[in-house]
């Protein structure tokens, strides 16, 4: 290629990605996790999804218009395709046979490779000050945020659910006055839910929110379950059936329900009826709406 060649939107391809972050849209000619592998090897970064921290945004076809690819220009992301790579392809083959070269001599042994976990960790933007969708931080813990989810989640919902409730966090079943954060697949989706829910002021949020927290959880139950062995003490006895439902409510006394009425203590004059597919069975249902007059 000539030294001056330029990418698509007018950068010079370089033959580094160090203080680079890219996302991935649509279908590239590489496999994702390959393409990923590729800017991790050239000190680049990669998010999931278009954060702050993303400075550029690697497509098939930089021309397209769609209206996900114009809001990432709009933001100053830079719109790339994989011709981006085509310099640091060829030097970074070169740079890995040096390295081997000089390795020999010295008799060292390979790098471990790396487990799972740590590969996944890896594939995170590594700064530490990187938002989520809607500029916040990740945080620590979830304590004073309340949760509703829209869509399909790359996890189970219930597991979803425990996560936040570990965590200390609040779980409603739909966008209430005390909703804090809406959960979704693709906070970049401008659907009228979303949109509603954003302009109400709650903030729309990935599975990546969760990030930090998920390690964290980790270590600080592991860190309990040791401090209670010496002890002695007995498990926690694990919740009924009942327990566990009432635990996904939200704790909040002042929370209204979908038509501005108190979430009630008891169910006493009341009757009723049942319409559509629920998250439960319905025998469940009637035998909780009976439990509680």
């Amino acid at each position: 290629e000539e030294s001056d060649e330029e990418s698509d939107d007018g950068e010079e391809a370089p033959t580094t990605l160090k203080g680079m972050t890219f996302a991935i849209s649509g279908t590239l000619p590489m496999k994702r996790d390959e393409v990923i592998k590729l800017i991790k090897d050239n000190k680049g970064g990669y998010a999931s999804t278009v954060t702050k921290a993303v400075t550029h945004l690697l497509v098939a076809d930089p021309d397209d218009t769609s209206s996900k690819i114009s809001a990432a220009r709009d933001k100053g992301v830079k719109i790339v395709s994989i011709d981006f790579f085509s310099k640091i392809t060829s030097a970074g083959e070169e740079s890995e046979e040096d390295e081997e070269e000089e390795e020999k001599p010295k008799g060292k042994k390979a790098a471990p490779k790396k487990g799972k976990k740590a590969k996944e960790e890896e594939m995170e933007v590594e700064s530490d000050d990187e938002d989520d969708e809607d500029g916040e931080e990740a945080p620590t813990t979830l304590k004073g945020m309340t949760f509703a989810i829209s869509g399909t989640l790359p996890m189970k919902r219930d597991e979803v659910v425990k996560l936040i409730k570990d965590n200390k966090g609040g779980y409603a079943t739909t966008v209430t006055k005390a909703v804090t954060h809406l959960l979704v697949a693709d906070p970049d989706d401008t659907s009228s839910k979303i949109s509603a829910a954003r302009d109400k002021g709650v903030k729309i949020v990935s599975i990546d929110f969760f990030s930090k927290i998920t390690s964290a959880g980790e270590e600080s139950e592991e860190d309990e379950e040791e401090e209670e062995k010496p002890k002695g003490k007995k498990a926690a006895p694990k919740k009924g059936k009942k327990a566990k439902e009432e635990e996904m409510e939200v704790e909040s006394d002042d929370e209204d329900d979908e038509d501005g009425e108190e979430a009630p203590t008891t169910l006493k004059g009341m009757t009723f009826a049942i319409s559509g597919t629920l998250p439960m069975k319905r025998d469940e249902v009637v035998k909780l709406i009976k439990d509680n007059k």
